[in-house]
């Protein structure tokens, strides 16, 4: 069998991501040649399957995780009865964003979550320490930030909404996101946590967002 790299066609923009080859590989069988072309790593080994030879490839959202550009606030706060919790999501002018997932557990079974785009804030709030999915990239920069309650003037333009009702258990959750939202560079979303309950409620949250350039 004879190898031969031919050039480098693929080489991932990302920082601390491999870059992959193309090795033109020869075999000879029995009178004649064979040639085929393989996507191989730097040190040669080839990217596939070793049980079926097909080619390993990794989804959007895991790679942009071990390319450390997922991103992850999650905490356990106190509302007050009849009061509202919002969330600023701020992006930057680093590149576009996707919101990723946002979810809300409740102790107690009455609340409502809703999404809005483009809110009006005269003062952000208070910044929350946002987690990299990648415990090797936490220095990277985010495209965008998360603050727990912003001064808002207006809400914006409603995009989703969800109500959290138990029923007879004691507490309940919402996820939305699913699909993902994008946020275009310098654009503002607002989460508003709306406790309907008589009582406080123990809300914990998670929001996660995905910085594509």
């Amino acid at each position: 069998m004879t190898d031969e790299f031919v050039g480098v066609p693929v080489t991932p923009q990302d920082v601390g991501q491999k870059p992959v080859d193309c090795r033109k590989v020869v075999r000879l069988e029995g009178d004649r040649y064979i040639q085929r072309v393989e996507l191989v790593d730097r040190n040669g080994n080839p990217i596939t399957d070793s049980v079926e030879g097909s080619l390993v490839v990794s989804d959007i959202d895991h790679y942009l995780i071990h390319a450390g550009r997922t991103w992850v606030v999650s905490d356990t706060v106190s509302v007050l009865a009849g009061a509202n919790l919002d969330f600023l999501i701020v992006n930057g002018a680093l590149g576009e964003m996707h919101v990723k997932e946002f979810s809300f557990s409740s102790t107690l079974a009455t609340a409502s979550v809703i999404f809005y785009r483009d809110p009006v804030t005269t003062a952000n709030g208070t910044q929350q320490t946002l987690q990299n999915k990648n415990w090797g990239a936490q220095s990277n920069t985010p495209h965008a930030a998360v603050y727990i309650a912003p001064t808002v003037t207006s809400v914006g333009v409603q995009l989703e909404h969800f109500q959290i009702s138990g029923g007879k258990q004691t507490g309940g959750s919402v996820q939305g996101g699913g699909d993902e939202w994008v946020v275009p560079i310098n654009r503002k979303g607002l989460l508003r946590y709306t406790n309907n309950a008589a009582q406080t409620d123990s809300v914990s949250f998670t929001i996660k967002f995905l910085d594509i350039n």
